[in-house]
């Protein structure tokens, strides 16, 4: 709201920052602009291997690589297909031990017992599915992918529905794959199902940069990236102990050694904080919420009470 007081009060656009602490925080605000009808341009990487469309995509390969029940039920919900949400659940309901989800989508004359009203949507699931796995013997992941992504309208319901990081959710997921052939000689969708679960084990991103469109566009940016830049009007949220500062625990019962490894994680944050601070030229808005996410009390940064009035 108070962005676009200041853009209804004159400001330009681009003339606004939002600069937050992290990547994963520059994709909320530019999702959250976006919605509120703002154009926002983002300037990180993100990593996205838990973004809803990596994980809709893994789906997917899930329903084609294993006899995954589970994934078949996802992917069966998915709004790309067309199938009405009764269907999804007379078909889901009729599930039990001696009869699969996966026997059960095969069946058109059990699709009708059921009172499925179009059973033509759940053909066309089946046949991409079936069409994929045959693939999967013969072509390359990649290939598959591109042929999942076209055939199932998946990629087409993303682009509409979400343009900004669809796109480039989807280019970065297609080029790691064709990577992980070429250079690593995967050569099965389960091979790159496995380097994913591996990843996510060991904690390693697969990062994704934002692909700028708006040329008036509120920008937002980590403060590592606002260096050297300059804005009218700065918007700091977030500033929370635990986001600046916060990265060795608040000491209540001090002890007189201090290591000059904690002074100086101090001293870069300060620094941080004070770049960001001085990319205003005109206005500078400082914040945070009372309560996070859980619903429980947030503390301010120490850094903001170490400033002077």
């Amino acid at each position: 709201a108070e962005v676009q007081k200041q853009i209804d009060g004159g400001i330009a656009p681009a003339e606004i920052a939002i600069i937050v602490r992290s990547n994963r925080e520059v994709e909320d605000m530019s999702a959250s602009l976006r919605k509120a009808g703002i154009p926002a341009q983002a300037s990180a990487e993100s990593d996205i291997l838990y973004h809803p469309v990596t994980q809709t995509i893994e789906q997917l390969l899930r329903a084609v690589t294993q006899s995954d029940q589970g994934a078949l039920f996802t992917v069966l919900q998915g709004a790309y297909w067309g199938i009405s949400a009764a269907d999804t659940t007379r078909i889901c309901a009729a599930q039990n031990y001696k009869r699969k989800l996966s026997e059960i989508v095969t069946d058109t004359e059990l699709l009708l017992e059921l009172g499925v009203s179009d059973t033509t949507a759940i053909d066309h699931l089946v046949t991409v599915l079936d069409e994929a796995r045959k693939r999967n013997n013969v072509e390359a992941p990649h290939e598959v992918l591109a042929y999942l992504l076209e055939a199932s309208l998946y990629k087409e319901y993303v682009l509409q529905h979400d343009p900004y990081d669809g796109a480039r959710i989807i280019r970065r997921l297609y080029d790691e794959i064709e990577e992980l052939v070429k250079r690593d000689k995967k050569s099965t969708l389960a091979d790159v199902l496995s380097v994913f679960a591996q990843r996510r084990a060991y904690g390693l991103p697969l990062s994704a940069p934002f692909i700028g469109s708006e040329l008036n566009a509120v920008q937002v940016m980590t403060a590592h990236k606002s260096k050297g830049l300059e804005f009218e009007v700065v918007f700091a949220p977030h500033l929370t102990d635990n986001a600046w500062g916060g990265k060795t625990r608040r000491e209540l019962f001090k002890i007189p050694r201090q290591t000059a490894m904690a002074a100086d994680a101090d001293d870069d944050e300060k620094r941080l904080l004070y770049v960001l601070m001085t990319r205003a030229k005109r206005s500078l808005f400082l914040s945070n919420s009372e309560l996070n996410a859980d619903g429980r009390p947030s503390t301010t940064s120490r850094l903001l009470s170490e400033i002077e009035d």
